[in-house]
């Protein structure tokens, strides 16, 4: 399991690794939080905090296409060949 936080800046929705003592707001901003959870999904994590109920699956929480898969096998690869 690899988690990530969801949160709303005045730009929108970003996503962060949990592995940081803060929230790290330089990236892309999301319009809605659905997409935040759908690239963060992308980028190989599973899971999320900052839903209404803790920490939940991604997978639950926004419906996933075949690219979003896709995106999610390649993060873990590649992150798998660069450890």
């Amino acid at each position: 399991m690899k988690a990530t936080r969801i949160f709303q800046e005045p730009d929108g929705f970003h996503w962060s690794t949990t592995t940081l003592p803060h929230l790290d707001a330089r990236g892309r901003a999301y319009a809605t939080k659905a997409e935040a959870l759908r690239a963060a999904y992308g980028a190989g994590y599973t899971h999320a905090y900052g839903c209404a109920a803790g920490r939940r699956s991604i997978r639950s929480l926004v419906s996933l296409d075949e690219l979003d898969h896709t995106m999610h096998r390649h993060a873990l690869v590649w992150k798998e060949a660069n450890a």
